[in-house]
């Protein structure tokens, strides 16, 4: 790997980092202002909404704009937000309305910088680099998997010591030292086709895109029954496992499932890797059965770690093959629909979960979720123009446009 994709890693890598310690030190900011449950949900909520309201923009903005300085300024942006409220917090004149606001700035930095990230990747590594391309997605997942167990652990401990100001100024710096990491980044200039017309023109073109990419289309619809039937496992599992500590053991297992998905994914693509990762999805069913049995939480752990190898496989194939595959003018655009279903399908899902336990019953509801899991993945793994999709490799020119 270059020194530019570390330089690139290390501002992912820390950028994550602090993502995982905000979203523990939020929840007792809210807390320490005297907000109650609904509260914490509302400023959760709003984040979201900004995200889902801006994904698409931020696509178009990542596709006119040098994709470099979209994630330089957003980095800016965030580090801004946070600082501010730690500020606020630690003055103690911090409001509950200041969260609100902070948390919609937020979510639309982070609404723009995650389109931007699939074509940042490509432009570093290289889209006729297949190998590297792989192995650096797998490493970013890793990266991704290993934040989401140290993030929080850290947060609980520092909010425990110094409270939930102090969280939010680390994690300023830590968006401070990624947008360090990009100013230090060089890469060759780019040219891409197409003009920057109206945002609306931009937005119509980057669902055409979308559109004429049967195997894209189907992805996204895996992706979007994938989180709708691996929601229950969340929303239940915290209960049904028998405590936050076992929870936590179950969530770490998870973690170590998913740097294996990541290592496995930089080693092995098969010929026909699309299909091969929905395939792969069904593991995702092992926890939802293991709960739905009322299993020992080491099994329901072993499942969920399986679940996670077989997501984050999913998750570094398919990025790959979007880089390698979809036009670079347009691929934040092509992106930006993936990960406006994963908002959207990620909190319906949750949604649905608690109020379907109410009137079904836990059990019921993920032995369902599983079934409706392994009807999604199985038949897209068969759909013609998924199993067309080659190894990247292969190079662009053997996309499959409207097979």
């Amino acid at each position: 790997m270059s020194r530019a994709f570390y330089l690139f890693w290390t501002a992912r890598t820390v950028s994550l980092t602090g993502d995982g310690l905000v979203n523990v030190a939020l929840v007792f900011a809210v807390m320490s202002l005297g907000g109650s449950a609904a509260d914490i949900g509302g400023v959760l909520g709003v984040s979201m909404a900004a995200r889902v309201t801006l994904t698409l923009v931020g696509g178009v903005v990542a596709d006119w704009l040098p994709r470099r300085w979209v994630l330089l300024v957003s980095d800016l942006v965030q580090a801004t937000v946070q600082f501010t409220v730690a500020v606020l917090l630690l003055s103690g004149v911090a409001r509950l309305w200041m969260l609100l606001v902070a948390s919609v700035a937020y979510g639309a930095a982070a609404a723009v910088y995650r389109p931007a990230l699939a074509g940042m990747v490509a432009e570093v590594v290289g889209r006729d680099r297949a190998g590297e391309l792989r192995r650096a997605n797998a490493m970013l997942g890793v990266s991704q998997s290993a934040s989401r167990v140290v993030g929080p652990l850290l947060a609980g401990v520092l909010v425990a010591v110094t409270g939930p100001g102090w969280v939010y100024a680390i994690d300023g710096a830590t968006f401070l030292l990624s947008a360090v990491c990009l100013v230090l980044l060089r890469l060759p200039l780019s040219r891409r086709s197409g003009s920057r017309r109206a945002l609306w023109t931009g937005l119509r073109a980057g669902w055409r895109e979308v559109a004429s990419r049967r195997w894209y289309l189907t992805g996204l619809l895996v992706h979007c029954g994938y989180n709708l039937a691996s929601s229950p496992f969340y929303v239940l599992g915290p209960v049904l496992v028998g405590g936050a500590s076992v929870w936590g053991m179950v969530s770490a297992a998870g973690a170590v499932g998913a740097v294996a998905g990541s290592l496995l994914a930089a080693r092995w693509t098969p010929v026909r890797p699309l299909s091969a990762s929905h395939l792969l999805l069904v593991l995702g069913a092992a926890p939802l059965l293991a709960l739905a049995v009322g299993a020992p939480a080491v099994v329901v752990g072993t499942a969920a770690g399986l679940g996670m190898l077989g997501a984050t496989y999913v998750n570094t194939v398919w990025a790959t093959t979007v880089q390698s595959m979809v036009p670079h003018d347009v691929m934040s655009r092509v992106s930006s629909y993936d990960w406006l279903v994963s908002l959207l399908s990620l909190p319906i899902g949750y949604a649905l979960a608690g109020r379907l336990a109410q009137q079904a019953g836990s059990a019921s509801v993920l032995a369902g979720a599983a079934v409706l899991l392994v009807a999604v993945a199985v038949p897209a793994a068969f759909v013609r123009s998924v199993r067309a999709v080659g190894q990247p490799s292969l190079g662009p020119e053997r996309l499959p446009h409207g097979t």
